[in-house]
């Protein structure tokens, strides 16, 4: 179900019997944009989330046109740090909000160089993110760029990122099973139960 989609926000929402998560993706404006405007990009990105998918899980998709690793937390690690700015710290503060990690800034998740787009001076940057709730009981996440792919245009400019995940959780199918008691015929008081339904029986 698609929640909201604007020009540079798409929310969409994923639910099925072994999945349940909330798909954010954004493209936040460039580096030559104002902190004001950056700030709004994520604010408004906050916004959009309806509060009845608070709890959800949320994997963000983000080309979000920032440095990050300077000030490493639980969410961003230090692995190929790029430093950051002023400009970053809506990017971070969103993550924070909504309980994400960026896998790809671990040395323990990601694998191979971390660019993803080319600067002018010919040398690769980490632009492009794969957020990954923390709430998620993962037995694995691990991130990459391959090298045998490019959706460029008219130059070698962008690289995609991959992640793979996987955890271990109960459908909901599980869950209710999980749930009904069961019904214990030796727990019975069975000529107290045939009294009682005699007494709910009308006469005829």
């Amino acid at each position: 179900k698609i929640v909201i989609a604007q020009p540079r926000l798409l929310i969409i929402a994923v639910r099925s019997k072994v999945l349940k998560c909330l798909v954010v993706a954004a493209h936040a404006p460039h580096t030559g944009a104002t902190q004001e405007e950056i700030e709004t990009f994520w604010q408004n990105a906050s916004l959009q989330i309806p509060s009845r998918f608070e709890t959800w899980p949320k994997l963000l998709l983000t080309d979000a046109n920032c440095r990050v690793g300077g000030q490493p937390d639980g969410r961003i690690g230090d692995w190929q740090n790029e430093g950051m700015n002023d400009k970053s710290q809506p990017f971070v503060d969103f993550l924070a909000v909504h309980n994400i990690f960026l896998p790809s800034t671990f040395e323990s998740c990601h694998s191979g160089p971390g660019g993803t787009w080319m600067h002018h001076d010919g040398s690769w940057k980490r632009n492009d993110y794969v957020g990954v709730d923390c709430s998620l009981p993962l037995k694995k996440c691990s991130t990459w760029i391959p090298d045998d792919i490019d959706f460029s245009m008219q130059k070698e400019d962008h690289r995609p990122l991959f992640a793979e995940l996987a955890w271990e959780q109960a459908t909901e199918i599980q869950l209710h099973r999980q749930k009904r008691p069961k019904l214990q015929t030796d727990d019975l008081d069975i000529d107290r139960l045939h009294a009682e339904l005699t007494q709910c029986i009308p006469p005829f």
